[in-house]
């Protein structure tokens, strides 16, 4: 039988509060010759650390079985010891493991195979550092203590230096001698030993020595307006207002209304008998050039108006009627519609209770966004929060108003716009540019982040102390030595202090490289995810799984989130469930998987969720970045813990490239 293994290491972290670890875990894929996985097959591992030059510094036993897609898990220091103390191995130096495997049980090797660690477990070799490499086990004795007294700065240890007298060398003793005093006394300006100067008398060259000599008065007296300093006199005709009369009331009218008749005081009359009335609920009702004595009744205000030479005046009902209209002739007017079952006000067909515009004809009842409000009297078609006038797709859901091309028809309606997925993708552009670079090489793109994220967290350094005891009983504290707060450090709200993992985001000073196809496909078969980043976000950081360990569920380190679903970790501050910084229950890019396809938010494009995805949460269809199609993940929309979205709790459908 031929096997062939697969398999990954990683340093091991303390599931909740990621502690120092105590070993390494490791985990492999046992397929026989055809390609197929050994499920649930007995195997026995004989794990030996040593060094270059084979020298074995620690050997152990694992008796395990595969699950039944043949993947079998291990923590290499944990396992039944045969020489050597994995404690004591020094990890200063470079070392190799090699891993010998029986298959048939029977003390044969089946195969065996050696591999440099490329990288020193980092928590491993840091539990020692502080006894190392410095020829004495005193973690202390380099420390020293600087101070200053007088001018003579000092080192514990290390000698003292003088200081010139005045702490400044500028050629001479005296510490002061450079300072002087401005001072103005009159109209002289002087600084002491430096000089004087004259100021004209008026503090402004204005060819005369009076300073107020260009300031006037404005004032009136009857119809006459003067300007003092004889800046003269002009004469207003007609008393204050100039309209042909000395009479200030004389314009006033008054508007009165008698059974049928308008009248207006020293003007004329309308029969309101023989007037038109144009009924209407909002301004874009009212008549555009009514002729003299038209009438408008507003139903929304229950208020009526007349057009005169002035415009719109309202006029006063009369006593005892409120309101002058009956649109469906029941004999009820229209403002007491509420207490008749079968009022119809638009006469479509539909009565009031169950029309979704009672007050505007719409017999088909048209309702695009299923807001309960009918298309025809909704200021929002669409439901994009973009109101309809001002909507480069009214008909269509695109709050961003993405419009590629600028020709003022938005790109979810343009069906002329040609937008290419081809080369670079478009998507990329919504990646941080300080956090990441992205660029073509050749047929790949290549994504490069510092992993850092672009928005607030408690997770960055900050001025209060935490701690935590690992397994061992090492005391390990985060910002011991902190002064000031990270400018985008906040306060813990989802999680607390004694929740929170060790380690915070600026401690960790890495980079990460992911290089995918431009043009991804879809493989023949899934693959699964492994612990440690599966993507890359947006905002620079990294994509997490939902374990947060091998085979272990995120239930118990949820805790230790911060607001936006993110915590620290033996690698990086990473993402496990939806970040709510940029994303909640929308369509927006969440960040690139390792297998090249895009994760998008819970909803889909046009602003529904989707219902075909496939176990993985992916499916073909439109983006906001490529509107005529491709294959891409959503966040799916099932409650976990019921409160939380999973990123990604599926499988790739494509293949996955490692993020180094």
């Amino acid at each position: 039988m031929r096997i062939t293994l697969l398999f990954a290491f990683l340093v091991s972290s303390f599931l909740l509060q990621a502690q120092l670890p105590s070993g390494i875990n490791f985990q492999g894929v046992a397929r026989d010759m055809d390609g197929m996985a050994l499920s649930n097959t007995s195997l026995s591992v004989d794990i030996d650390v040593h060094d270059s030059m084979g020298g074995s510094e620690y050997t152990e036993n694992h008796r395990i079985t595969t699950d039944g897609h043949g993947i079998y898990s291990l923590v290499i220091g944990m396992g039944e010891s045969m020489t050597g103390d994995f404690d004591a191995i020094d990890w200063s130096f470079s070392k190799e493991l090699t891993v010998m495997i029986d298959v048939s049980d029977d003390g044969s090797v089946d195969i065996e195979f050696t591999t440099p660690l490329m990288q020193v477990p980092y928590a491993l070799y840091a539990k020692d550092v502080l006894n190392k490499d410095d020829a004495d086990a005193d973690p202390e004795n380099e420390l020293q203590e600087l101070s200053i007294a007088d001018n003579r700065v000092s080192l514990t240890r290390g000698g003292t230096i003088e200081l010139p007298t005045d702490l400044v060398n500028d050629a001479d003793a005296d510490p002061s001698n450079e300072l002087q005093d401005l001072s103005i006394s009159g109209n002289r300006l002087s600084l002491s030993r430096g000089g004087t100067i004259e100021l004209p008398d008026d503090k402004v060259d204005d060819a005369d020595a009076d300073p107020e000599n260009e300031i006037q008065r404005l004032s009136i007296s009857g119809n006459r307006i003067s300007l003092s300093n004889g800046g003269g006199t002009i004469e207003i005709e007609g008393g204050n207002n100039q309209d042909d009369d000395s009479d200030p009331s004389n314009e006033l009218q008054t508007l009165s209304i008698s059974g049928n008749t308008l009248s207006i005081s020293n003007g004329n009359t309308v029969d309101l008998s023989k007037a038109t009335v144009v009924v209407g609920d909002r301004a874009s009702d009212v008549p555009d050039n009514p002729a003299i004595g038209q009438l408008y009744y507003d139903e929304l205000c229950g208020e009526l108006y007349i057009y005169g030479l002035s415009g719109w005046s309202q006029v006063p009902l009369r006593e005892g009627v409120s309101d002058i209209y009956d649109q469906d002739n029941d004999g009820n007017t229209d403002d007491c519609e509420d207490d008749t079952a079968d009022a119809d006000d638009d006469r479509d067909g539909v009565i009031n209770a169950e029309d979704n515009c009672p007050r505007t004809y719409n017999p088909e009842q048209e309702d695009l966004d299923n807001d309960d409000v009918g298309d025809a009297c909704d200021p929002d078609i669409d439901g994009d929060s973009i109101a309809n006038e001002e909507d480069n797709c009214p008909e269509d859901f695109n709050p961003n108003q993405e419009d590629e091309d600028s020709d003022g028809q938005g790109d979810a309606c343009d069906e002329t716009m040609n937008v290419s997925c081809d080369g670079l993708h478009p998507a990329f552009s919504d990646f941080d540019s300080d956090n990441t670079t992205i660029y073509l090489s050749g047929n790949n793109v290549v994504i490069e982040s510092n992993g850092y994220p672009n928005h607030t967290s408690p997770y960055w350094s900050n001025t209060t102390e935490r701690c935590a005891t690992d397994p061992r009983g090492n005391r390990l504290c985060t910002n011991e030595n902190t002064t000031e707060n990270h400018p985008l450090f906040v306060e813990p709200t989802q999680t607390n202090y004694d929740a929170m993992a060790p380690g915070n985001i600026d401690d960790f000073n890495g980079s990460y490289t992911l290089t995918v196809s431009a043009d991804p496909q879809r493989a023949s078969r899934s693959s699964s995810t492994g612990l440690g980043p599966i993507g890359i976000a947006v905002s620079g950081a990294m994509i997490y799984n939902d374990e947060e360990g091998p085979n272990v569920p995120l239930d118990n380190a949820v805790v230790s989130l911060d607001y936006t679903a993110a915590h620290t970790g033996p690698q990086s501050y990473h993402y496990h469930l939806e970040p709510k910084a940029w994303s909640e229950d929308d369509d927006k890019l969440i960040g690139i998987m390792a297998d090249g396809f895009f994760l998008y938010g819970r909803r889909d494009y046009d602003g529904n969720y989707p219902t075909d995805l496939d176990a993985s949460g992916g499916h073909f269809g439109p983006t906001i970045h490529c509107p005529d199609g491709e294959y891409h993940y959503h966040i799916q929309n099932e409650l976990y813990l019921n409160q939380y979205y999973i990123l990604f709790p599926g499988d790739y459908q494509g293949t996955p490239s490692a993020i180094r």
